[in-house]
């Protein structure tokens, strides 16, 4: 098992997923070595900031699952990773300009007609486990990947599990769009069927949606922006009546002066 593991993680090259750069045995024991990436799990990046709330911003967030899509996409030709959590997500650098790095094809089920496939086993973490994993489901598809993204996704943006009837992004963090709560509904689906039918489709869908937020909040900008000139320029000719007002009772304060001397 470990061998099959080991080789078909090694047969995965793609810019967001760890690299296994060799396999071998020594006596009795079997290793690969993978590639260094310095950093952090998204676990301890999640805990860094589980005091702040929103832990992630949208950007941060969609630019994180994002790059794990971008993984599983490549990766779902020939393989299920069943195991999608923070713990097997590496992040390096800082953002925007972060790489994250997706590890662990280690319980993967390989998409071909071996006994492998036709079995489900319950070997992922549980709080990111699609239903149909959770309840030993033996055909799993690509979608039970894209459920534990829609978890992630939702842990990252509201620093909650959603377990239950949770509440949605959006009402728990004001200012998400709303596009962005039909997002997470369709990937927390129970059932495979109402979610997104690959990881690149719920890709483009996210950049739809950072898309449309990115011009929602430029028009608004842009708006605020008109709202306090216009506001600007209302008090400026406030300002200038005022001082004419002034002007002209200070000179008809001085023409009774006048006046008054005179008599």
């Amino acid at each position: 098992r470990f061998l099959r593991e080991a080789r078909l993680a090694s047969n995965l090259h793609h810019p967001n997923i760890v690299t296994v750069h060799y396999l071998d045995d020594w006596g009795d024991t079997l290793f690969f070595t993978m590639e260094y990436i310095p950093g952090q799990s998204l676990r301890a990046l999640i805990d860094e900031r589980k005091d702040k709330i929103p832990p992630f911003t949208l950007e941060e967030s969609f630019r994180i699952a994002g790059q794990v899509l971008d993984a599983l996409s490549y990766a779902h030709k020939t393989t299920i990773h069943r195991d999608v959590k923070p713990e097997n997500i590496l992040v390096t650098g800082d953002f925007p300009d972060i790489r994250v790095k997706v590890l662990d094809f280690g319980i993967a089920k390989v998409l071909s007609a071996s006994r492998f496939t036709r079995t489900a086993q319950s070997m992922g973490t549980a709080y990111y486990m699609s239903p149909e994993q959770m309840q030993g489901a033996k055909e799993i598809d690509l979608r039970s990947d894209l459920y534990s993204v829609g978890m992630i996704l939702y842990e990252m943006l509201t620093g909650r599990i959603a377990a239950g009837r949770f509440k949605l992004p959006g009402e728990l963090v004001p200012g998400l769009p709303a596009a962005l709560d039909e997002l997470v509904e369709k990937t927390l689906s129970p059932e495979p069927s109402d979610r997104f039918e690959s990881a690149s489709v719920m890709g483009r869908s996210m950049d739809e949606i950072l898309d449309r937020h990115a011009q929602e909040r430029q028009t608004a900008e842009q708006e605020r922006i008109r709202q306090e000139q216009e506001h600007q320029q209302q008090a400026e000719q406030e300002k200038r009546e005022r001082e004419e007002k002034e002007r002209q009772e200070a000179e008809r304060r001085k023409k009774e002066e006048a006046q008054e001397k005179i008599q």
